[in-house]
């Protein structure tokens, strides 16, 4: 993919987001309706709306074209894996909606996401939306990463703002680490909840040091390629800390499995924090 058709694609999604995220903005919320998802493992993986489907559909619609003319493929949240991504060079991922409990509960969290992955499961584009302050947040595969059309910068205070998922609060193993990473010296504020994994991962940017991870375990579920693939890309080009436990780089496309609860992941603005928890949970295992 060279770099021209990466600016291309790029705009493409970009236009797609904020297209969705207009959407979002504008849909009355009295006409809300809200479903839930079978045999998925916690609130916030169970919960969907009309607005979810809607979303993914308007997304795909813009889509479109750029996949018949660049022969891509595509995995999206709302529609069963056709398999595409482990056929095609790239494809499209999208998470229309990410964060949808705090959009049901009307409270800021949620996004937009669309990335384009390759098939070796490396993040060629991230594109982020937030709809609730209207921000836009995007990085191309050695073009660097942006907020708004400027250059993503991390500016640092004093204090580690910790970033956790509503459901690792009742896992005994984080509240570990973090005792861990007062040991080292870290002054810790949170953890913070209520955000969906895009936008915990963007906040950890906006509220450097920052850090969201989540832990590896047996049982599927705790996220999917389409909750990371964008933040992914955009730490990357940002030159932040986006690892699984084992120090590797994520995985973005496992043929076995569209879940990502096997190798867990590590999203740092700071480096040093991304080290010590990385150290902590191998020497744990």
């Amino acid at each position: 993919m060279n770099e021209d058709k990466l600016k291309i694609l790029t705009d493409t999604a970009i236009e797609a987001a904020k297209k969705a995220g207009n959407y979002i903005k504008s849909f009355p919320r009295e006409d809300l309706n809200v479903e839930m998802k079978d045999e998925q493992e916690t609130l916030a993986s169970q919960v969907v709306t009309q607005v979810d489907k809607e979303v993914e559909s308007l997304i795909v619609e813009h889509l479109k074209d750029s996949m018949s003319e660049y022969d891509l493929g595509l995995l999206t949240e709302e529609t069963t894996d056709d398999q595409s991504r482990l056929k095609k060079a790239f494809f499209w991922c999208i998470d229309p909606i990410d964060g949808t409990l705090s959009f049901v509960e009307n409270q800021e969290g949620y996004a937009v996401s669309i990335a384009l992955i390759s098939r070796s499961g490396v993040p060629c584009i991230g594109v982020v939306y937030d709809p609730v302050n209207s921000v836009l947040y995007y990085a191309s595969k050695g073009l660097g990463a942006y907020k708004d059309g400027h250059k993503i910068q991390i500016n640092e205070s004093d204090d580690l703002n910790i970033y956790l998922d509503r459901s690792s609060a009742k896992d005994e193993r984080y509240e570990k680490i973090l005792d861990h990473l007062k040991k080292q010296g870290f002054n810790i504020t949170g953890p913070k909840l209520g955000y969906g994994a895009v936008m915990n991962a963007i906040k950890s940017i906006e509220n450097a040091p920052g850090c969201y991870f989540k832990l590896s375990k047996k049982s599927e579920g705790g996220g999917s390629i389409w909750d990371f693939a964008a933040t992914c890309c955009i730490y990357t080009e940002a030159g932040l800390t986006c690892i699984n436990e084992e120090g590797q780089p994520l995985n973005l496309n496992n043929e076995k499995t569209t879940f990502m609860h096997e190798s867990g992941i590590i999203y740092s603005s700071n480096h040093e924090v991304a080290l010590t928890i990385l150290n902590y949970t191998q020497e744990s295992k």
